[in-house]
């Protein structure tokens, strides 16, 4: 598996072949549970030859998300000193699929994955000079979602779950799979008897195979849901 390690402050780069998937880790616990879940996602992406990039953002994005007027520079870039916008041009904005890992934090997700999404709101600012290229590039992402937790009650992850929906509805983003592995102690997800390592590596593989559907009442749609021309996959949930 790939190593993580938060004390290295390189960013990752992309190869330049294949499809652009990007894998956040958002826990500060250098392979942890959550980690493990995006290190096996990771190896999906890179079986199926795409381009996959997997990063923490703890040793990045090390600032709170702030007032903008107060910390916008004349170009209305934000004024914050860490990498965050290194990361969310170079990785984020060129990204095909964005995959999140986070732990479950108070019934929430980690505290490092809510600032990432709240600080692309000075990103896509129209007050931003690149913020409305920002805003379309952020358009039209796959984007998937890995839990770890302690608890394997289902409720637990139901907020975090709905949250990521809503956000993915928002941005007109396919919401194409979410995995969720137990355990607390570093490593214990592996021991989980329903193997969410090789969910999350199977999600990796068949992302850009899996096409979300989202029918409103007068949607045309055929009433055969598994034709024999249909090379798409559902949803992943696990």
């Amino acid at each position: 598996m790939k190593e993580l390690d938060q004390n290295v402050k390189t960013l990752p780069s992309w190869r330049g072949d294949g499809k652009k998937v990007l894998i956040l880790a958002t826990s500060p616990r250098e392979n942890g549970n959550s980690h493990l879940l995006a290190q096996s996602l990771y190896e999906g992406a890179l079986e199926a030859k795409h381009d996959a990039v997997i990063t923490m953002i703890s040793p990045y994005v090390l600032q709170l998300m702030r007032y903008c007027g107060d910390c916008r520079d004349e170009e209305g870039n934000c004024g914050l000193q860490d990498d965050f916008s290194k990361i969310f041009r170079s990785l984020y904005q060129p990204a095909e699929a964005v995959v999140f890992a986070t732990p479950i934090w108070w019934y929430g997700m980690s505290g490092h994955m809510k600032n990432f999404l709240d600080r692309i709101s000075c990103e896509i600012s129209a007050r931003n000079k690149s913020g409305i290229q920002a805003k379309q590039d952020i358009i039209g992402k796959k984007m998937g979602l890995l839990l770890s937790a302690e608890e394997s009650n289902f409720a637990c992850r139901m907020p975090i779950v709905a949250q990521f929906n809503e956000l993915c509805r928002h941005l007109r983003c396919p919401f194409v799979g979410h995995v969720s592995g137990f355990g607390n102690l570093r490593g214990e997800v592996s021991k989980d008897p329903l193997d969410p390592l090789g969910s999350a590596r199977k999600l990796g593989h068949d992302l850009f195979d899996i096409e979300e559907t989202d029918y409103e009442l007068d949607s045309e749609r055929p009433h055969e849901v598994w034709s024999v021309d249909r090379t798409s996959l559902p949803n992943y949930w696990r």
